[in-house]
């Protein structure tokens, strides 16, 4: 768990992934929890995709999940 919130945990990630080259595709959660998605070419014919998603959130606090996946663009 951190002592920040929801919009902190996103906007870091956001701002962070951003400025590394990784495109944001999708954002928001069915459920109502915060989440990006992110992708980026690799220079071997996959394609990064990296997920943050907030699993729990209050006030002053956030608990999330951080997903790095790698596929093939032949797919």
């Amino acid at each position: 768990m951190t002592p920040d919130s929801q919009s902190a945990v996103l906007g870091f990630y956001k701002s962070q992934l951003i400025a590394r080259g990784w495109g944001e595709f999708s954002h928001g959660a069915k459920n109502g929890n915060g989440q990006l998605l992110f992708q980026k070419n690799g220079t071997d014919t996959f394609l990064w995709v990296l997920g943050i998603t907030i699993d729990h959130h209050a006030k002053s606090s956030a608990t999330w999940t951080f997903r790095l996946y790698q596929d093939s663009s032949g797919i």
